[in-house]
């Protein structure tokens, strides 16, 4: 192995070692809070979401998507999307708001775009603290505005739904990280679940899982993360798939695995705090059974009202 690799692993198995030792089944939603806003301070609040007629209420046939970047440190909010199919001619594309979906506000930011019925838009613009709040509050939409419908024939509401989404290059078992109950919504409990679907670790065992802001910086770039020997679930070796540069910035734990099909419970208290709306944090579990350490698939969380 690698000298690298060597270190890694050498680092990764004293750090779950302090970790194991030292983490605990559920940590209180203050506690957690501090970890999350510390983890996400440098992540940056990102959107994709629908833009259609229905949300406009107009009989319109054309879609379209948004894209909203948020850099809530430097109030920077970058927005593109596209949009096809409408009745009339594009005359504008605006963000309006603070308003909720169906209700209506005024004009906040005004954007570039191109093309008739069909084509695109872009903007970059400043914003104020206040406007931070209401665009993860979920009160700021874009419209695109028609020569046909001079109010807007097509509406975006700026928010994402919450998800979890397992990822990893199938090194690792598919279901060792999953959802057992909840949605990664702010100011909700979600349940996770650790488990070894090979059966090549026997009970009884422990699981931490440990949350990152980051996935690891190879994954990220070729879609298979680095190969730890002695790590694997499905064989010999495990994928690290979240950063650990410098390090994850929470862990929390879980215990009594009773084997292959029963994932061990973890909690997970997601604090009521605006600025993990629209962040992804990134996971991976260790099972600890037979003396060993095995690695979990990953699984990316973003956070959603």
């Amino acid at each position: 192995m690698p000298t690298e690799l060597c270190r890694i692993a050498r680092r990764l198995t004293e750090w779950l070692r302090a970790a194991r030792a030292s983490a605990r089944p559920a940590l209180a939603a203050a506690a957690l809070a501090q970890a999350l806003l510390i983890g996400g301070a440098a992540a940056q609040h990102a959107f994709t979401f629908p833009i259609d007629g229905p949300q406009m209420q107009t009989p319109s046939p054309g879609t379209g998507v948004g894209n909203v970047t948020l850099d809530a440190a430097t109030g920077t909010l970058i927005t593109s999307g596209t949009f096809t199919g409408m009745i009339g001619v594009v005359g504008g594309v605006h963000i309006h708001g603070p308003a909720l979906p169906f209700e209506h506000a005024p004009v906040k930011f005004v954007m570039d775009y191109t093309g008739t019925t069909s084509g695109t838009f872009s903007g970059i613009h400043q914003i104020t603290p206040e406007d931070v709040q209401n665009l993860l509050s979920g009160l700021y939409y874009i419209v695109v505005h028609t020569f046909t419908y001079y109010g807007g024939e097509l509406r975006g509401q700026i928010v994402t739904p919450a998800a979890a989404t397992p990822y990893g290059s199938g090194i690792n078992p598919a279901n060792s990280l999953v959802t057992l109950a909840g949605t990664p919504k702010i100011s909700s409990t979600m349940t996770l679940g650790v488990d070894n679907p090979t059966g090549s670790q026997s009970a009884p065992g422990q699981c931490l899982v440990f949350l990152a802001t980051q996935p690891d910086p190879l994954f990220a770039a070729t879609g298979t993360g680095i190969q730890l020997p002695g790590f694997g679930m499905s064989g010999p070796t495990g994928e690290l798939l979240i950063s650990v540069a410098p390090f994850p910035f929470m862990a929390i734990s879980g215990h009594g695995w009773t084997g292959a099909g029963s994932p061990i419970p973890v909690t997970l208290n997601i604090p009521n705090i605006l600025e993990l709306v629209g962040v992804t944090l990134y996971l991976q579990g260790v099972l600890y059974a037979d003396a060993r350490f095995t690695l979990t698939n990953g699984l990316g969380l973003y956070m959603g009202l």
